[in-house]
């Protein structure tokens, strides 16, 4: 191992982090310039800046020089290619990406989870996302608020508020722990979908969680 390698990994890491990616790619060239092998999180970093500012293409070559070089992936970069993906409306590219993780036995993170269930949604693959939904709770998967919020605005965008209020009401009556956030996402989306009644209901059951009333 080289002597500088925690080194070059910890600048590395705080350029992508500063979005400086142009220097980091270098350093990380000049690194393997010298005869060394890039580590995981010097990748990881790479990968992940390049998808944050939706440079897909630059990711997933590196993606691709990274397996070459006979790394596996973990769920953190899987994760990150599947967000780049998503972000720049390649939805397929990201299901394959994730179907792929899946083979592998790699468990993804609730935050993937969540980022395949929102491309869906904004690719207006209802259907997919919600046979998604249904796999996750068959495989154990354990939801937070943020999930939930992800579904429950998904279908309200989609036009579809009657399902959201399906699956609202079925996490007040196992007491879900809802975040305010989330009564106004299904006001809000019951309210567009012309339900004036229903989303007083929800203002109604939002002021009684809030205040105990």
């Amino acid at each position: 191992v080289h002597p500088e390698a925690k080194r070059f990994t910890l600048v590395i890491l705080n350029l992508c982090r500063e979005g400086r990616l142009e220097e980091s790619q270098k350093l990380f060239d000049l690194f393997i310039s010298v005869g060394e092998k890039p580590n995981i999180v010097m990748y990881g970093a790479l990968i992940d800046g390049y998808c944050l500012s939706r440079k897909v293409e630059k990711a997933t070559a590196l993606f691709d020089a990274f397996v070459s070089r006979g790394f596996k992936p973990n769920s953190v970069i899987y994760g990150s290619l599947i967000n780049g993906y998503c972000k720049s409306g390649r939805i397929d590219d990201a299901l394959t990406l994730f179907r792929e993780m899946l083979s592998k036995e790699i468990k993804p993170t609730v935050i993937t989870y969540g980022i395949i269930l929102d491309g869906l949604f904004k690719a207006g693959r209802t259907t997919a996302a919600l046979e998604q939904y249904h796999k996750m709770i068959e495989s154990g998967v354990k939801f937070d608020f943020i999930i939930y919020n992800t579904i429950l605005g998904g279908l309200c965008k989609n036009n579809l508020a009657g399902q959201a209020l399906v699956i609202f009401q079925e996490l007040l009556s196992v007491n879900f722990h809802l975040e305010i956030l989330t009564y106004y996402i299904m006001i809000d989306g019951l309210l567009c979908a012309g339900k004036k009644e229903r989303s007083q209901g929800c203002f109604c059951c939002n002021i009684n969680q809030q205040f105990g009333t």
